[in-house]
């Protein structure tokens, strides 16, 4: 490292490592290969510093599992959309109507589009989709009569 001038940022390096989900498979007659966590013979060391082993982590704004299972990227989405969503409750009534498409746009839409080429197949597989509701909930706050929107009571649903 020192000799091509490479620097590393030690506290935001980790590692992770990929493995098939055993659980699943019930007719596997191998043993696992795999170290436990408390084996510190197959740590990682950049110059005599062990690197953190994690189980997931956030690569290029898309959060990646060690199992590649996505539930915590669509967390994360989730928990970012409703952020957004409460922005947009805030700041809808000091606009015009005819600009509540581009700010769903510019607020909403961008963050469950970026990177759904990768992880989209999270949503094919669920029957209850979360980011689905947290989205007509967006968009009930936005187009919807917001009035009767903020009294439970006076809707049905």
């Amino acid at each position: 490292m020192r000799l091509n001038l490479l620097h590393i940022n030690m506290s935001k390096c980790c590692y992770m490592h990929f493995k098939p989900n055993f659980d699943s498979d019930k007719t596997c007659a191998r043993i696992r290969p795999f170290a436990d966590k408390l084996d510190k013979s197959r740590a990682i060391f950049i110059n005599n510093r062990a690197i953190t082993k994690v189980t997931n982590t956030k690569f290029l704004g898309i959060v990646i599992d060690n199992k590649l299972n996505w539930e915590p990227h669509v967390d994360y989405i989730r928990k970012k959309l409703r952020s957004m969503t409460g922005a947009i409750c805030r700041i809808r009534h000091s606009m015009p109507a005819d600009l509540y498409l581009k700010i769903y746009s510019a607020l909403f839409e961008s963050h469950l589009s970026y990177g759904i080429s990768v992880w989209g197949v999270a949503i094919k597989e669920r029957s209850n989709d979360r980011l689905f509701i947290t989205q007509k909930h967006c968009i009930r706050v936005l187009f919807g009569n917001f009035d009767a929107y903020g009294n439970k009571q006076s809707t049905c649903a």
